[in-house]
C-alpha cells in the first residue's frame, strides 16, 4: 500500500502549496472576474466594493470579502436579495475536488436578505425559475452573525415581515412586526450564538419565543437540530386565543369553533 501514502502525501503537499499560494495572492484582483461569472451564470449582479482578502486560519483557509451586494430580480420590491458590511467564510479543500463546496464556518456582519414571492409565484431566490431544481452543491455548515434585517414578502399569502436580529453574548435575540396571512404579527425571542444549518454531530439549536398573530398567542421553547431539512424537533408549544377556527389563517388546519 506504499502507492496509497504517497499519493495521500502528494495530496496533502497540493493542498498546502494551494493554502501557500492563496494567503499570498492579492485577491482584490480578482473582484472583477467574480463579478462576471456571477452575472454570467445567475443574471444577476454581485458587487464587492471593499477587500477581499485572504484571513489567517490554521484550520481551514477563510476569505473576507467587504461591501457586498447580490441584486434582485427587475420585478422585485428591493433592489438587492442581500448585502452584508462583511462576510468571511472558511472552505473545505478536499470536496472540491468532486464538485461540492462546503464552507464549514460563515460569518455575517449586518447582513440584509429581502425575500419576496410575486402575484406570478416567482420567488427571489430562485435564480433561473425556468430550470428544473437541483441539490444544492453548496453547504453552509455553521452560520454566525452580527445584527442582521430579514425582509420576507409574500403576495400569494399576504405575508409581509420584518425581522431585526442582533447578538449578544449569549446568543441572537430577534423581534419580528408585520402581516402573516393577512393578520397583525408580532413575535420575539432568542436562540443560540451559532445556526448549526447543516451538523454532521446533531448539535441542537436552543430557541424561545413568543409570538401573536391576529388573536392567537404562542410561546415556543426548545431545540431545532440541522436547520436545513430540519432533522429534529423538541419543542414545547403553548397556544392561546379566542376560538380554535381562528388557527385555519395561521397554519391551514381547520379546528371546530
Amino acid at each position: 500500500m506504499r502507492w496509497l501514502k504517497w499519493t495521500a502525501l502528494a495530496l496533502v503537499l497540493v493542498v498546502a502549496g494551494a493554502i501557500v499560494a492563496l494567503y499570498a495572492t492579492n485577491l482584490n484582483s480578482l473582484r472583477g472576474p467574480i463579478a462576471r461569472l456571477t452575472a454570467d451564470k445567475t443574471g444577476r449582479e454581485l458587487h464587492i466594493e471593499g477587500d477581499l482578502r485572504p484571513v489567517w486560519t490554521w484550520l481551514h483557509p477563510r476569505i473576507r470579502a467587504e461591501r457586498i451586494s447580490f441584486s434582485n430580480p427587475e420585478w422585485a420590491k428591493e433592489r438587492y436579495l442581500f448585502t452584508a458590511d462583511a462576510a468571511e467564510v472558511t472552505i473545505s479543500f478536499l470536496p472540491l475536488l468532486i464538485g461540492r463546496v462546503v464552507l464549514p464556518e460563515v460569518h455575517l456582519e449586518r447582513p440584509r436578505v429581502a425575500l419576496q414571492v410575486n402575484r406570478e409565484g416567482l420567488k427571489t431566490w430562485v435564480l433561473k425559475p425556468e430550470e428544473p431544481q437541483q441539490e444544492s452543491r453548496v453547504f453552509i455548515r455553521r452560520l454566525t452573525l452580527d445584527h442582521g434585517t430579514l425582509l420576507y414578502d409574500d403576495a400569494l399569502r399576504d405575508i409581509d415581515i420584518e425581522a431585526a436580529l442582533a447578538t449578544d453574548q449569549t446568543g441572537i435575540e430577534f423581534s419580528t412586526k408585520g402581516r402573516y396571512n393577512g393578520l397583525e404579527l408580532t413575535a420575539s425571542g432568542h436562540g443560540g450564538p451559532v445556526l448549526a444549518l447543516r451538523d454532521d454531530d446533531g448539535t441542537p439549536y436552543p430557541l424561545k419565543g413568543q409570538a401573536k398573530i391576529g388573536n392567537t398567542a404562542a410561546e415556543v421553547e426548545g431545540s431545532i437540530t440541522e436547520l436545513v431539512g430540519l432533522s429534529g424537533m423538541d419543542m414545547q408549544i403553548h397556544l392561546s386565543g379566542k376560538s380554535m377556527d381562528e388557527l385555519y389563517k395561521i397554519i391551514g388546519v381547520a379546528f371546530p369553533t
